[in-house]
């Protein structure tokens, strides 16, 4: 099997509730462990953390690095990455000085130094949101999100025109920034266009996704994670080469959202010219 990189993504708003902030960092700590332990490997976008104080302790509104202490986890308890990068982190080249504090930082040299992340630097120069969503969407192979807001559609946006699978979970978050529902607009735009976002295992999204929802405090974390990574593993494991149809199906999809609404907006989306941009191939 050639180990593929899952891209986690997502945040929660300041004014969330805390059971639904704990819950889905939950999920993001067990859904690393799960694709781990599948073969595969994770991928963060490492920033600043954006904390609120919750009884005197930081609860994290973003889940990158929840995702990289649940590989600290994983490594502790198995004590075993399989000779290879479990986790690789995209990070801006002087964010280590100018970004992350010094818990976080140390976490990334202990992981560099088991041989279990990849740190993918971007220039700083370069560093933008346009920019780094595109270094994502060049390197990973699939996509859960997570809450979030218009980066996260966006990132899942990019990922479903280039023909890779995006699992976008059910819980409503907000963002940190925000800025819209990412992931729920994206789990809206699966329930009609499920073939786009699961080409091999769209008949799973019923039956599996939506039978275990994140969103209901009834079905535990792990049993979710657990359901998420194994239909992701199937989905990339079977993969046989590029995947061109979603690309077409994306854009119809969206047109059919788009266009009978004149004067609206998608995300910024107001004209003719900003839909061919919208839908031109990476």
């Amino acid at each position: 099997m050639n180990p593929k990189n899952i891209l986690i993504v997502g945040s929660a708003s300041r004014d969330c509730g805390s059971d639904k902030i704990r819950r889905a960092s939950a999920f993001a700590r067990a859904l690393t462990k799960e694709v781990i332990s599948a073969g595969h490997s994770v991928a963060v976008l490492a920033m600043g953390e954006p904390v609120r104080t919750e009884k005197d302790q930081p609860m994290p509104l973003a889940f990158d690095w929840e995702v990289l202490r649940a590989v600290d986890e994983y490594l502790m308890r198995t004590g075993d990455n399989g000779g290879r990068p479990v986790a690789s982190v995209f990070m801006q080249t002087d964010a280590m000085q100018t970004k992350i504090g010094d818990e976080n930082a140390t976490l990334i040299r202990k992981l560099q130094s088991h041989n279990a992340i990849e740190v993918r630097h971007i220039e700083a120069d370069l560093y933008s949101g346009g920019e780094y969503r595109d270094w994502q969407t060049d390197f990973c192979h699939a996509m859960v999100a997570i809450g979030g807001g218009k980066g996260t559609y966006q990132v899942g946006d990019k990922m479903l025109k280039a023909g890779r699978p995006v699992m976008p979970m059910d819980i409503e978050l907000g963002s940190y920034s925000e800025d819209g529902n990412g992931a729920i607009q994206l789990l809206s735009e699966l329930k009609s266009d499920d073939r786009t976002f699961l080409p091999r295992n769209y008949h799973l999204v019923s039956s599996k996704l939506y039978a275990q929802s994140l969103d209901s405090p009834h079905w535990p974390t792990e049993r979710v994670a657990y359901t998420v990574a194994a239909i992701l593993s199937d989905e990339l494991d079977g993969e046989d080469g590029p995947n061109l149809r979603p690309r077409f199906h994306r854009a119809r999809a969206l047109l059919g959202k788009l266009l009978p609404t004149a004067q609206g907006t998608y995300y910024g989306v107001k004209s003719a010219e900003a839909l061919r941009d919208l839908f031109q191939a990476d």
